[in-house]
């Protein structure tokens, strides 16, 4: 369960940075994102909201207006989990306590990503039609149904001889 959550915040976090791509671009694609299949993937699903222009110029202003609160959140998350990685795969004696410890520090830090999350996603859907947000709910529901699926299909691989 731990790390379909680890999953999802990932996708979480790159779906958000790819609606503000798709929100700053005039195309529904761009070539930075062309050689990476997973943006790929956003983008296209992003694309088949039918976003208008005044909607992609909305969201775009809302990703702008949190980027100061959120990019900083984010780095930090990101150098936590290093951290945490590197005691979890550290040469030495586990060291139970100082693992507890960073676990804490990246928990915190999920929470208030958490809370930031989920007021840009109230502002973005106050963007979008009832239709399109219905349509953002299946797709979740499809990610979380691949997510699923990639799950038990690792968890068959290991249980394999």
């Amino acid at each position: 369960m731990k790390t379909q959550n680890k999953i999802i915040t990932a996708f979480a976090l790159v779906a958000t940075l790819a609606l503000g791509s798709v929100a700053y671009a005039k195309k529904t694609t761009t070539a930075s994102f062309e050689d990476k299949p997973i943006a790929m993937l956003i983008l296209s699903k992003i694309a088949s909201l039918g976003i208008t222009d005044g909607q992609r110029d909305q969201v775009h202003s809302i990703l702008h207006s949190h980027q100061s609160q959120v990019e900083p959140m984010v780095r930090q998350m990101v150098a936590e989990r290093r951290a945490l990685r590197d005691l979890i795969r550290g040469d030495g004696p586990v060291n139970e306590a100082a693992i507890r410890a960073q676990c804490a520090k990246v928990a915190a830090l999920e929470a208030d990503l958490a809370v930031a999350r989920a007021g840009i996603v109230k502002e973005v859907k106050g963007a979008l039609k009832p239709e399109q947000v219905s349509k953002l709910k299946e797709m979740t529901a499809d990610v979380d149904a691949r997510v699923d699926h990639a799950l038990d299909q690792v968890a068959k691989r290991i249980g394999e001889k």
